[in-house]
């Protein structure tokens, strides 16, 4: 969310969304995971990929930090972000 304030609107003031999407994904059903340190992230992965059917993976990154690529609000996928 971070990324499309800051390319749209502003350059210092955000809004900080705490939502548990995890939790949300395996309500409906699918495997999820939250990684919240580096150090988790590739046995995290590993295990996304290797699933059968849908898995939500959650990572979190500093909130500060730009996650790229990533596509717009409103844009299309042929309009995807690879940096700024």
């Amino acid at each position: 969310m971070r990324n499309g304030q800051s390319l749209r609107w502003c350059r210092e003031r955000y809004s900080h969304l705490q939502r548990e999407h995890a939790r949300l994904a395996r309500a409906f059903g699918w495997r999820a995971e939250r990684v919240d340190a580096p150090r988790g992230l590739d046995s995290a992965l590993t295990r996304c990929l290797d699933a059968d059917g849908p898995f939500f993976l959650d990572v979190r990154v500093t909130p500060t930090e730009s996650c790229f690529p990533m596509i717009p609000a409103g844009a299309g996928h042929h309009e995807v972000l690879l940096g700024r």
